[in-house]
Order: C-alpha cells, then structure tokens, then sequence
C-alpha cells in the first residue's frame, strides 16, 4: 500500500471496511476479533499506530518486528485463529511515525477468534457466536460465495485418494511443522481444512468441492468439476512440425506436478545463456504461473484452462469470477481470492504464498529476467502475458 493510499484511508475514518488500532508496544486482543469481524464480512484494512479519531501516533520502532512476529504466529495458531490465516503487517512511513498495515480478505469459511464469531457491523466488531439466526445467515452467505464449497453428499472415501493425503501431510510438514498436519488422521485433516463440512441451507454433509479437486479420482473430478483439464500449447516454431500439445486431467496436486515439469522444460529451452540465476527466476515463473492458474480459477464452468509457449511470450488463460474487468496494477491492487480453501491448502502444502504475492513476483522476475512488465486482465476470462525476450547475461547478474 501506498502512503497516498494509506492517508486517504485513514483521512476517511473507520467503517465497514476499515479499522484503527493504538498498539503502541503491544497487540491487543481486539486485534484478532477484528481480523474475524473482517474475514465475516466485506473484508477491509487494519492499522496500527493510528487512534480511533484518526490521529496517526504511530508504533514503538523498537518493538516493530517482535509485533509483526506476534501478528504471524497467533493468526497461525489453530487454538486462536481457527483456520489459521496466512496475513503479514507491512511498514508505512507515515510523517517520520511507523504504522502497519494489513488488508484482511473475506474468506471462505467462518473464522473464529479464540472460539468465538465477530462479525463486522458499522466500524464495530460484535460477538454474534450465541445468535442463531446471524449465525445461520453467516453460514448461508459463505457456502454462496464459492462454488468450491459446494457440497457433494454421494462422494465417500471410496472416492478419494488417500495416498495423495499422506503426501500433502508430509509436504505441510516440511513446510509448517508447528501445524503438526501429519498427527491427524486423513478425517481430522478435510475436517481441519474445511474440505468436509455441513450445507446448512441444503441439509447436506459431506466432501466439497475443494476435496474432490486436491485428492478426488480423474473419473470423479471430471463428473463434478466440468472446468479441470488445462492444455498447454508449445508453438511450432520452438518444436518443428505442427507443435507440441499436453492436456492435463487430474487432481490440483498432481496436475501442478506435470504442469510446472511441461511449461518449465520448454521455458528453460528458451534460455540463451545457461545461467544459474536466469533458471531460478525461470522456475519461479512456472511455480507461480501454474499455481495461480489452478487456485485462482471457476471450475465449475466448462472452459479449459490454456498455457500457451511461443517465441515470444508466455500466454495464460482461465475462467473465473472477476470483481471487475480491466488492466491490474500490481503495486496498487486488493488480491482477492478466487477459492480461499484451495489456496489455503496450496499455503500450507508449499505450492503457493500468501495472497497477491503469485502476481508480485510474476512481475519481479519478468523484470529482472526481460526487462519488461508482464501484463494481467481480470474478466471472466483471467489473462496473463509474459515476455520471452532473453536479450543478455546482464539481465542475470541482478539478484
């Protein structure tokens, strides 16, 4: 965020959609009830440093990092923040005073704070957890926002596959050990993950979409996820002959596997100086392509999902649920996520970071490796063009 962007919002007050905290030296417990009030409602944007009449006093410099510390590791303890959310606190200089900032996104699911429900009402957050009916709304509203949540009471385990679950518990393992993911049993983690719930609207219990999609069999997923196959196509000038075409038809975890191996061989064929850093900012690209083409996309529509390699460019395209249309700006946009559990998940298991960071580094390494802006259109189809231009070495000596 900006310090033009920050001084307007705070300049405007508190509201629905955007909260002052004093937290001079220390994080209060209003902190998380407000991360829950947000995540419940529209979303919005945190500071600390800055009183409830909008005078900005900022934070302690020297307690900075240890409040940033505090913020990351209560939000990923499940005993407090149930489920865990990857949020971080960014530094503003705001008139010589530190603040920080975080934007909250809607999520998914019902988050909780310390057991409780907070839910965002005018510039307040209340306690709804005894209020049957909020409660009930609250459930209803989420489960409408994202297809992925959608529950299919006919898939049993029969219909999963349960070797893929003890690989994503040993992933989660190596990378979040304090999650301790691979003590539960295969139940306790779709419970956990949100990936086995109630449809309160409908009477429905069972796996939602979001498990069908991570550990679902090909024939399963196909008859409940009409949008899972993603092509990608290597043009024929880079092959001979009339191309290269690959189309991919399985569960998110292994389709990432085939996907990231395709598009980064034929990446790396494009490479006119064999240059350790040139490949890393290369693999990079492909990770962060590939992830935010399968978490970020509308499955339940049949449009498939392409990835186009030619001399000059690398192409991407989904179908998704646009919050508007037009050109991003990366340095100025609110990430928002297209299926939170998916890229919850994805967090968790390594294969993605926190939201809005896929498209920053996209851009970070498009510069540093072409020395040009990769470009991305939101609409109902989601497009992404990069640049394939390896012009010289110099472009690899940057770090």
């Amino acid at each position: 965020m900006t310090l033009e962007q920050a001084s307007n919002l705070i300049k405007s007050g508190e509201d629905f959609t955007v909260e002052f905290k004093t937290c001079a030296n220390a994080l209060s417990k209003t902190v998380f009830e407000t991360v829950s009030a947000f995540s419940n409602r529209y979303g919005g944007h945190l500071f600390l440093g800055v009183k409830d009449n909008r005078r900005v006093v900022g934070v302690n410099k020297d307690v900075v990092s240890q409040l940033k510390k505090d913020f990351i590791e209560t939000l990923n303890d499940h005993r407090k923040t149930s489920p865990t959310l990857f949020l971080a606190l960014d530094e503003i200089d705001y008139d010589g005073k530190i603040i920080l900032h975080t934007y909250v996104p809607i999520s998914t699911q019902v988050q909780l704070c310390n057991g409780r429900v907070f839910y965002r009402v005018q510039s307040c957050d209340v306690d709804i957890t005894k209020e049957s009916s909020r409660m009930q709304e609250l459930y209803e509203r989420k489960a409408s926002i994202y297809p992925e949540r959608e529950v299919f009471p006919y898939v049993t385990k029969n219909e999963l596959r349960f070797d893929l679950v003890k690989r994503a518990q040993r992933m989660a393992a190596e990378c979040f050990p304090e999650q301790h993911w691979e003590d539960m049993d295969p139940m306790q983690l779709f419970q956990h993950a949100n990936l086995y719930e109630t449809d309160w609207r409908a009477g429905k219990i069972g796996f939602n979409l979001a498990a069908i999609l991570l550990f679902g069999r090909d024939d399963v997923i196909e008859s409940c996820a009409p949008g899972f196959r993603t092509e990608v196509l290597v043009s024929k000038n880079l092959t001979g002959g009339d191309g290269e075409r690959l189309t991919v038809g399985t569960n998110l975890i292994e389709a990432y596997d085939l996907l990231t191996d395709y598009v980064g061989k034929h990446i790396r064929k494009r490479l006119t100086h064999t240059n350790g850093q040139q490949e890393k900012v290369c693999a990079t690209i492909t990770r962060e392509l590939v992830s935010n083409l399968l978490i970020h996309r509308e499955y339940s529509k049949r449009f498939l999902a392409r990835i186009s390699i030619d001399e000059n460019r690398l192409y991407a395209e989904n179908w998704t649920s646009p919050y508007f249309e037009g050109k991003i700006d990366v340095k100025n946009f609110t990430p928002r996520a297209k299926n939170p559990l998916l890229s919850w998940f994805f967090v968790n298991i390594g294969r993605a970071d926190y939201l809005g960071s896929g498209l920053r580094k996209l851009q970070e390494c498009s510069n540093l490796c072409f020395n040009k802006n990769p470009e991305f259109t939101e609409g109902y189809i989601f497009k992404t063009t990069i640049p394939l231009v390896f012009t010289s070495p110099e472009t690899a000596k940057h770090d």
